[in-house]
C-alpha cells in the first residue's frame, strides 16, 4: 500500500450522519472538497433514501448543492441497498459494513488502493480509555486488512470553531491518493456511525 501526502477532512451539521451531515477539507489530490450527506424528512415513511453531494464550497445547498454521486437507499433503519460511482449496479449496503469472521467493533469493505489493486479495508472502532464515547461519538481507524497498516484515522473531539466559523465535531488524517477509496470510506463511515449510534453491529 503506497502511502501519500497527510490530508484533512472535518465533520459537521447534526448527530445523524444520515442528514444535514457534511465533510469539508482536502480531496486526495489535493483540491478543496465538501460532500453533504442528506435525508429528504418526506422519505422517513419505509424506504429512507440518504443522498451523498458533492458540493461546490460549504455554502452549497444540501439539499439541492453539487452532484448527487451517491445513494444510501435503508430500509427504515435497516441497511438497504446503495448506488455509487464506485460500484456497479444497486449492491447491499452490507457490503459496505462486513462483520464476517470480524471482531465486535470492525467492518469492512472492498475497494481499490493506490495501487490499483481491490482489497478489504476496515473500520475499527477505536476503544475510549474513558469509556464515556457513545453514540456517534466514538472515534475509529481506517485499517488496509491486508497488512494491518492504519491509513486513517478519525477522531471525534467535540464542537471547534474554525476561523471561517465553521463549526466541526471530528476530524479524518488520511495518507492515501485514491478518490474512489475516499468515496468508499465516507459512505462505510456514515454505516457504522449509524449503526454504533443505535448500538446494532450491522
Amino acid at each position: 500500500m503506497t502511502h501519500m501526502a497527510r490530508r484533512f477532512v472535518h465533520f459537521g451539521g447534526g448527530p445523524d450522519p444520515r442528514h444535514n451531515a457534511f465533510i469539508i477539507g482536502q480531496s486526495p489530490t489535493g483540491n478543496d472538497l465538501y460532500i453533504a450527506f442528506d435525508t429528504p424528512p418526506s422519505r422517513y415513511d419505509g424506504r429512507v433514501v440518504t443522498q451523498v453531494h458533492r458540493a461546490v464550497n460549504a455554502n452549497a445547498n444540501t439539499s439541492g448543492g453539487g452532484e448527487v454521486f451517491a445513494e444510501l437507499r435503508w430500509f427504515g433503519t435497516a441497511l438497504g441497498t446503495f448506488t455509487s460511482r464506485t460500484r456497479q449496479g444497486e449492491p447491499h449496503m452490507g457490503q459496505l459494513a462486513d462483520i464476517t469472521n470480524r471482531p465486535e467493533g470492525t467492518r469492512a469493505f472492498l475497494s481499490t488502493g493506490d495501487d490499483g489493486v481491490q482489497a478489504n479495508f476496515a473500520w475499527i472502532r477505536v476503544l475510549d480509555p474513558t469509556g464515556t464515547a457513545t453514540g456517534t461519538r466514538f472515534s475509529y481507524d481506517l485499517v488496509h486488512e491486508p497488512s494491518h497498516v492504519p491509513i486513517g484515522y478519525y477522531r471525534y473531539h467535540g464542537p471547534q470553531v474554525s476561523a471561517t466559523g465553521v463549526t466541526t465535531f471530528a476530524t479524518f488524517e488520511y495518507n492515501f491518493g485514491s478518490d474512489g477509496l475516499l468515496v468508499d470510506a465516507m459512505l462505510a463511515l456514515c454505516i457504522n456511525r449509524f449503526l454504533d449510534g443505535m448500538n446494532r453491529r450491522i
